[in-house]
């Protein structure tokens, strides 16, 4: 993101009003049915900002800053290492969900949310790009009439010809998928892409797919950030009628 973040992490980025991208996915987290209680995992240097945001947030007593005292790519733990420490240090026994930080998710999470209860495994949230190239970013994702994952390969390349659906940051997982975590990441040391887990999971356990049910953005560049702030304050402010 470059400038835009030298001092402020992307998750911190106000995107409707002054509302950081994180708090609304926090909001939209505590939507969710039986989702209690959030934990943000970040580096020694962002640590500061996401404590100082915890303490305006509403449900602050509900939220958990974890340090993974980083300093640099060259000893970051990446998104799979982060979840593990998360679960670790909070001795996680349930089910729980995961969310990238620097995604836009347009919609509520109770359908997921529903899918999961019903089959009680893993859940992928997965979009249609409009340009199929921009597959090549995601864990392209093939799956039955029902849901059932039978491939999901993170990054493929060459993409596949059949390819139309992306994995996004949003999954659902049981309990027992802190020990597979750590089975995964034993066979596959810095695998740090979080798409990479579902997809190892594909053939071993039970893998589901959702249709995201509402708009996604990636705000991985300075562009689609700019371009997602000025869309949806337009639309905040197309509600508005004066007298």
């Amino acid at each position: 993101m470059g400038a835009l973040c030298i001092n402020i992490p992307k998750q911190l980025l106000p995107v409707v009003g002054n509302e950081p991208i994180i708090s609304r996915i926090v909001r939209q987290l505590f939507d969710t049915k039986d989702i209690e209680d959030v934990c943000v995992v970040t580096n020694e240097r962002f640590t500061p900002a996401f404590l100082a945001w915890r303490e305006n947030e509403p449900m602050r007593e509900r939220i958990r800053i974890l340090n993974d005292h980083t300093t640099s790519n060259a000893d970051r733990l990446g998104a799979n290492g982060d979840l593990r420490l998360a679960l670790d240090t909070l001795d996680v026994q349930d089910d729980f969900c995961v969310v990238l930080g620097d995604n836009f998710l347009d919609f509520s999470f109770g359908t997921i949310a529903d899918k999961f209860a019903e089959v009680k495994s893993t859940v992928v949230v997965t979009v249609k790009p409009e340009n199929r190239e921009d597959l090549r970013g995601y864990a392209v994702a093939q799956f039955a009439s029902d849901g059932l994952v039978h491939s999901l390969v993170e990054k493929p390349d060459p993409l596949p010809p059949d390819a139309v659906w992306g994995a996004i940051g949003l999954y659902f997982y049981p309990a027992k998928a802190r020990e597979w975590l750590s089975q995964f990441l034993s066979e596959n040391p810095g695998a740090d892409q979080p798409g990479r887990f579902p997809a190892w999971l594909v053939g071993r356990q039970s893998v589901y797919a959702v249709k995201a049910p509402g708009a996604f953005t990636d705000i991985g560049t300075p562009e689609a950030y700019a371009e997602l702030r000025k869309r949806m304050n337009q639309s905040k402010m197309s509600g508005v009628m004066e007298p």
